[in-house]
């Protein structure tokens, strides 16, 4: 599940709220910024999953790395991502996440 945060729309008790209701039925999500436009339109995308998983880097760069995925590698460096590196980079940490929305309002 994806959820989209426009932060620029937002006010901070919204944003820690939304982080709050989302790790309250993703407590195995992680979020994510667009570290390319670090200007007053920032986004972050809320990404949720059931299980905990790790992200396997060595697995996904050999993945990335193959010829059939060149396209890919072109479109995301459009953007400022060259490398698996720089595509995970965007990822934060979840205690500090947890950390903004602890307390928030939780939407029903």
């Amino acid at each position: 599940m994806t959820q989209w945060v426009p932060l620029y729309e937002s006010t901070p008790a919204v944003v820690r709220s939304e982080l709050a209701t989302f790790f309250s039925v993703f407590p195995n999500g992680t979020v994510w910024r667009n570290d390319i436009s670090m200007g007053a339109d920032t986004d972050i995308v809320l990404v949720g999953r059931l299980a905990d998983m790790a992200v396997d880097v060595d697995a996904l760069e050999a993945r990335i790395l193959q010829p059939e995925y060149a396209p890919v590698m072109e479109s995301l460096a459009e953007v400022g991502y060259r490398s698996v590196f720089d595509m995970l980079g965007p990822m934060r940490a979840q205690q500090r996440s947890r950390a903004v929305a602890g307390g928030a309002e939780i939407f029903v």
